[in-house]
């Protein structure tokens, strides 16, 4: 064989032998890329579904979440107050009539034993309110008026009546409003007050027990109370002494609850100023009193 083909023939060799490993390198990185790329698809992907089960398992809480405090507005915002009206006594001379109705509450929409307590403790207040008439107003007082009013010949109806509605609510407290209202013949004996409860155990909430700082408390409500009176056009009618009578109930520390603040006055008409006046209600703002009562009933 000439040299010039032994020479052709080497070059054609170192050719191929170029392009074999050409092709067996770039499959080597066409491989090691395409692992490259499985492994980040891979890595995104149990990052990708890694987060999507965080947002899950976050979305769950904020749900559990979101259901707990449905539940919790749902204590206050169920609470119902139904009644029924029920003749507690009836007298009768002629066409003269004495008759006590009480509207019998109900109560509904929470926990069934907190609401048994709550309602037993209302029918329990107006109990002792109608035996209280009963002591100073005997049956037998009541018929000889009704004999003086039927010897009128006109129709009369005398006697009382009782019942309580929702004043206030929220997730903590509710507070019911009891009215009693009528009379004898002579000037209506109306009146009213508030008496407050905890929802989650029922139990009635008095104000002294809550209050922390107990001077404090009693300074501060005297303060908002004296101003409210100044603005109050009521004060025209107020009589010698109402100061002392004031005094003493604010420093009885009782009360209940309101949107607003604490009602720590409660003052039947005439006891203080001309029956004009009606009744003294004062409200002091949870801002006047929020560092000397418990932290909790700060609304």
């Amino acid at each position: 064989m000439k040299k010039g083909t032994k020479f052709l023939i080497a070059i054609l060799i170192l050719i191929i032998v170029g392009l074999v490993g050409y092709i067996i390198a770039d499959k080597l990185i066409l491989n090691k890329t395409d692992k490259n790329e499985v492994k980040n698809n891979t890595i995104n992907e149990v990052q990708e579904n890694t987060a999507n089960e965080v947002q899950s398992n976050t979305t769950t809480d904020e749900s559990v979440k979101n259901k707990d405090k449905e539940e919790n507005d749902r204590s206050s915002r169920d609470i119902k107050l139904t009644s029924e009206e029920k003749i507690l006594k009836k007298l009768e001379v002629g066409n003269a009539k004495y008759i006590c109705r009480e509207h019998i509450p109900t109560i509904s929409g929470i926990d069934s034993k907190v609401a048994e307590k709550i309602q037993n403790k209302l029918r329990e207040d107006n109990k002792k309110i109608w035996d209280g008439i009963e002591e100073d107003e005997p049956e037998y007082e009541i018929n000889e008026l009704l004999t003086s009013m039927a010897e009128s010949n006109n129709d009369i109806e005398i006697g009382f009546y009782q019942k309580y509605e929702i004043w206030y609510k929220n997730d903590n407290v509710v507070t019911f409003r009891h009215i009693f209202d009528g009379g004898l013949g002579g000037v209506s004996w109306w009146a009213s007050y508030g008496i407050s409860f905890d929802l989650s155990s029922g139990e009635e909430i008095k104000i002294e027990n809550i209050v922390t700082n107990k001077e404090k408390y009693i300074e501060a409500c005297k303060k908002s109370v004296y101003q409210q009176l100044k603005n109050d056009e009521k004060n025209a009618y107020l009589q010698d002494g109402y100061q002392e009578i004031l005094d003493y109930n604010i420093e009885q520390t009782s009360g209940w609850f309101t949107e607003e603040g604490i009602a720590c006055v409660c003052i039947p008409k005439y006891a203080m100023a001309a029956g004009a006046a009606g009744e003294f209600q004062y409200v002091v703002p949870y801002e006047d009193i929020k560092d000397y009562i418990k932290a909790e009933y700060v609304f």
